[in-house]
């Protein structure tokens, strides 16, 4: 009697293994998906909170040189230090030291910066004119392409003042 090699897999073997492969490749999926989302979330938070911290080093370190002659609107200050100093917040959303990005547009990865000039007890400012309150804060929002906040963070401020 002649054997049968039976070298290989039958269509129905075929068939269950990749059944057993597209159920265990399911659950690695259903499990790995949120994983990914708090990972992409934390990087998130981290770029802002690296973003805010560079913006706002530029900016209230020059404040706290602050002379005089400081005018304070929304989303804009302008001051004298030994020379005259003016930020504000571009159409992109983009901060501008004298009509210049203080960061590469590509250092912002699609947000947008608002910026606010709040009195000491939070108030917002609209108009301040000469001389630069003796302590005032600065809020940083960073805003998504849709409008929605992804972190904000306020600073006090304490010029120098020196007349």
């Amino acid at each position: 009697m002649k054997k049968l090699n039976k070298k290989g897999m039958t269509l129905m073997e075929l068939v269950v293994a990749m059944l057993v492969f597209s159920v265990v490749s399911g659950a690695a999926a259903f499990v790995i998906a949120p994983i990914i989302t708090v990972y992409h979330r934390a990087n998130d938070l981290a770029e802002c909170n690296t973003l805010l911290d560079s913006l706002s080093l530029e900016l209230l370190g020059d404040i706290a040189d602050a002379k005089s002659g400081a005018v304070i609107a929304p989303d804009e200050i302008t001051f004298n230090t030994n020379t005259t100093i003016s930020y504000s917040v571009n159409g992109d959303g983009w901060l501008c030291k004298n009509g210049s990005l203080v960061l590469d547009k590509a250092f912002y990865k699609r947000k947008t910066l608002k910026l606010e000039f709040l009195s000491a007890n939070g108030i917002s400012y609209l108009i301040i004119d000469d001389p630069l309150p003796n302590a005032f804060k600065v809020r940083f929002t960073l805003l998504d392409g849709a409008g929605s906040t992804l972190a904000s963070r306020d600073y006090a401020v304490n010029p120098l003042l020196i007349q």
